[in-house]
């Protein structure tokens, strides 16, 4: 496959993937995005805001995973992000 098809087929994804986001976010009144940080959720965060979409995201923070918390901190700073951070809670943690 060539760049200029994959390209294109990337494209095509994106395009018809806001379609569906935008759609979707039309039916809602505060709308929010929950976010890991991980691959996919940057992936998503970026079309997002590469599209001129910036939702409220909502972070989930578990205790095992310091390092990712750097990376997050880092995109949330530079990307001037609004972000719910939400710890777990010892009952959740153990259950």
């Amino acid at each position: 496959m060539s760049i200029v098809v994959a390209m294109t087929r990337t494209n095509s994804l994106i395009e018809e993937s806001l379609s569906i986001i935008k759609r979707v976010l039309g039916c809602y009144k505060n709308p929010a995005m929950a976010c890991s940080f991980g691959k996919d959720s940057m992936v998503l965060l970026h079309i997002l805001i590469n599209n001129g979409i910036k939702l409220p995201i909502i972070f989930y923070r578990d205790p095992w995973w310091p390092q990712k918390y750097k990376f997050a901190d880092g995109i949330i700073y530079e990307w001037g992000l609004e972000v719910y951070d939400y710890p777990p809670s010892a009952i959740t943690m153990w259950e």
